[in-house]
């Protein structure tokens, strides 16, 4: 079985702490986001199209990334 890597957001631009859409992951550790945990909320620019939204553990991340 091959592991997924995250993906590099290193250009997002994280804007403020909220709660993720049901059925949201987390961009550092691939993990989906409970309810009610909070997250960081970012976006980055793609080439063609509007900009992409991630989010990401606020506090404390499973996997060990930094938010």
């Amino acid at each position: 079985m091959t592991k997924k890597k995250a993906p590099d957001y290193g250009n997002a631009t994280w804007e403020y702490v909220t709660y993720a859409p049901r059925g949201s992951t987390c961009s550092a550790c691939l993990r989906e986001v409970r309810a009610m945990e909070p997250v960081r909320r970012g976006a980055f620019e793609r080439a063609p199209g509007n900009p992409v939204v991630v989010y990401r553990h606020a506090e404390h991340c499973p996997r060990g990334a930094g938010a």
